[in-house]
C-alpha cells in the first residue's frame, strides 16, 4: 500500500522534452523505412536507432584531440560489446574509421539507392508496378517512394539534431563501421553501423540489410 500522497511525476526541461521527442521520432523513422526496404519475400532491412552518453570532454575546436578521445572510448562501451557479442563483426574486424564529408554524403547517397531499388523490388513483387529492367532510366515509379527517401534522410537528420547540443555549431564527427558499403555479388546483403559524435552523446545507427 501507499502511504500518503503519490508524488508527482518529475518535471522535464524544455531541453529534455525536446530530446525525448527526437528520440521518438528518429525509433518511428527507423522503424517504418524498415519496412519498406525488401530483402527476400519475408525479411526486411532493420535500422535502429540509439543515443547515448558517452561521458567525455570534448573540445571540437581540437579535431585531433575529439579523434583519439572517441576512438578510444568506443571499444570500452556497451553498444561496441553488443554489437560483437551479437556476432555484427568479429571483434577485430570491428574497424572504426572517420568518415569526411565527402564520403558521408556518399554513404547517404548510396544507403537512399539501395533503399529505393529493394523497395522497388518488393512493389513489384506485391504487384504495384508492372515489369521493369534494373538498367531503366529513370526507373518506375511506385507507392512510397518518396516516403522512403524522406524517412531514410529524416533517421540521420533526426539522430544528428539529438546529438548536435552543446557542440557549438560544428557538426558532429561521423564515423563508421562497414561503410562505405562494398557488397559483392557472393554477399548476401550487409550490416554497418553509422556513428555520430557530439559534445555529451553519440549518436549509433545500425543497418541490418543482410538476408
Amino acid at each position: 500500500m501507499l502511504d500518503g500522497e503519490i508524488a508527482a511525476p518529475p518535471a522535464l526541461t524544455e531541453g529534455e522534452y525536446r530530446q525525448a521527442d527526437l528520440a521518438v521520432r528518429a525509433a518511428c523513422a527507423a522503424e517504418l523505412l524498415g519496412e519498406f526496404v525488401w530483402l527476400t519475400n519475408n525479411d526486411r532491412m532493420e535500422v535502429n536507432v540509439n543515443v547515448q552518453p558517452h561521458g567525455l570532454d570534448l573540445d571540437f575546436a581540437d579535431p585531433g584531440a575529439v579523434d583519439a578521445a572517441f576512438r578510444a572510448w568506443w571499444p570500452k562501451s556497451d553498444r561496441w560489446a553488443e554489437l560483437v557479442e551479437d556476432e555484427w563483426w568479429e571483434e577485430d574486424e570491428a574497424d572504426l574509421h572517420r568518415l569526411d564529408d565527402e564520403t558521408l554524403a556518399k554513404v547517404l547517397t548510396e544507403f537512399e539507392e539501395h533503399n529505393l531499388e529493394q523497395a522497388r523490388s518488393g512493389a513489384w513483387a506485391m504487384g504495384d508496378i508492372d515489369d521493369y529492367d534494373i538498367d531503366d532510366d529513370p526507373q518506375p515509379r511506385f507507392p512510397g517512394d518518396q516516403l522512403v527517401v524522406f524517412l531514410g534522410r529524416d533517421v540521420f537528420d533526426t539522430v544528428t539534431a539529438q546529438v548536435a547540443d552543446g557542440s557549438g555549431g560544428v557538426a558532429p564527427p561521423a564515423y563508421g563501421i562497414g561503410l562505405p558499403v562494398d557488397v559483392s555479388d557472393d554477399d548476401y546483403g550487409f550490416q554497418a553501423c553509422l556513428l555520430l559524435v557530439g559534445a555529451g552523446s553519440v549518436g549509433i545507427v545500425t543497418i541490418d540489410a543482410s538476408a
